[in-house]
């Protein structure tokens, strides 16, 4: 089968002229049932009960400084935190894009991302500000009716599903007791994770990891057109 792997949805606030006011900008159809999608050759049914049809292309327009850059800028600052953070000494400051006019302390920027790849359904949740990644969460489902979704990662909630540590540390780490289980993910992950670093960034730079594979191929061939050149993103 040949799956369509692209964007689906994606939620911005608080980030570059972006406030409060999240921006939201969907792939999905407006339209949910089959006759009304059926002789529409931009859309295609994925057969997920969340967004059954997608359309395959769409534009953003709108007048110089109106924040159409910022969109890419956000898909960009994302992979930017997965492929490097790991690197990242432990002061080393993110990239700062939170919404400078707002009132509130301790604000960050929120990007929340939704994306098909070889068959998932990923959605990617980022909290941060210059200092600290204050949330990130990443879960998938498969496509396909009554598929259910799976938490890999919960930052907050300190939690890593065992296909994950399956994936990381081999299958007889699950056999290992519950509390014991917690333990060793304190030593392994949480005790040793800097604030400016990406969990999944850590985790998939570890010998051998595959499971987070489809999210980095996403971020990767994700391309900017300017002025009639293909380049990828290289603002950061």
């Amino acid at each position: 089968m040949e799956y369509i792997n692209m964007l689906v949805h994606l939620s911005i606030k608080n980030f570059g002229p972006i406030g409060d006011e999240p921006f939201e900008f969907s792939m999905e159809t407006q339209q949910t049932t089959k006759k009304a999608n059926q002789d529409k050759e931009y859309v295609v049914n994925i057969n997920s009960t969340e967004c059954p049809y997608i359309m395959t292309c769409a534009g953003i327009f709108g007048p110089n400084a109106s924040g159409k850059t910022t969109v890419l800028n956000a898909l960009h600052l994302i992979e930017y935190i997965l492929k490097r953070s790991h690197k990242f000494d432990k002061d080393e400051k993110l990239p700062d894009e939170v919404f400078k006019f707002s009132n509130a302390h301790d604000i960050y920027s929120e990007i929340e991302i939704t994306f098909l790849q070889n068959g998932y359904l990923y959605e990617y949740t980022l909290h941060y500000n210059k200092d600290k990644i204050a949330q990130e969460e990443l879960r998938r489902k498969q496509i396909g009716k009554a598929k259910k979704w799976i938490n890999l990662i919960n930052r907050q909630k300190q939690h890593v599903h065992i296909d994950v540590i399956n994936n990381i540390w081999g299958d007889k780490y699950s056999k290992v007791k519950l509390i014991q289980q917690q333990y060793m993910l304190d030593l392994l992950i949480w005790a040793d994770l800097d604030n400016n670093t990406s969990l999944v960034s850590k985790l998939h730079n570890k010998s051998g990891v595959t499971i987070f594979d489809n999210v980095y191929n996403f971020f990767e061939n994700i391309q900017n057109i300017r002025g009639g050149e293909r380049t990828h993103f290289s603002r950061f």
